[in-house]
């Protein structure tokens, strides 16, 4: 188990994305940016060998919670139920991020994995990550989930600390 804080800035485009169905059909495209830090606890999912001193590779899960800033721009093409154009501008929320991860060690301070987190927004602005937010743009429709942020990358990781007082 260990504690582990991140931070992510990312930019996000959505390009004709057609909502609706029928002769009415809005076209709309969305830009976003995104800033948010998150303290993440880390579990080890194969801690329990005991039958070699270090593991070559460690297999884990992540949760946590944390803060961002949400910036999102859209424009919507055609016969629209919502405003043409819109623009939400550095809104904080609060966001719970999950995830898990594959990692293989390269040496002792090194270790190269791939990585898969998914973050829910809560707040006011949870559904607006890509400008729509079916409960108050579309009345009838009700939204049940936020928009999710889905993120996988390759993370090359560098080991710091004291080698001789390490668990593994």
């Amino acid at each position: 188990f260990s504690l582990r804080a991140d931070v992510n800035y990312g930019a996000m485009e959505g390009e004709k994305t057609v909502i609706g169905s029928g002769p009415n059909d809005n076209f709309r495209t969305s830009s976003t940016t995104w800033l948010g830090g998150t303290l993440l606890a880390v579990m080890n999912l194969n801690g329990m060998r005991w039958d070699k001193p270090i593991r070559k590779s460690n297999i884990y899960i992540l949760a946590g919670a944390g803060m961002n800033i949400l910036s999102t721009e859209w424009t919507v093409e055609r016969g629209a139920p919502i405003a043409p154009t819109g623009k939400i501008e550095n809104v904080y929320n609060t966001h719970f991020t999950f995830g898990a991860g594959l990692a293989f060690r390269l040496n002792n301070r090194m270790n190269i994995g791939l990585e898969s987190t998914a973050t829910s927004i809560f707040g006011p602005y949870a559904d607006r990550a890509d400008g729509i937010d079916f409960n108050s743009d579309f009345p009838p429709t009700q939204s049940v989930f936020p928009d999710l942020i889905l993120f996988t990358n390759l993370k090359l990781n560098f080991n710091i600390g004291d080698l001789s007082k390490r668990s593994e």
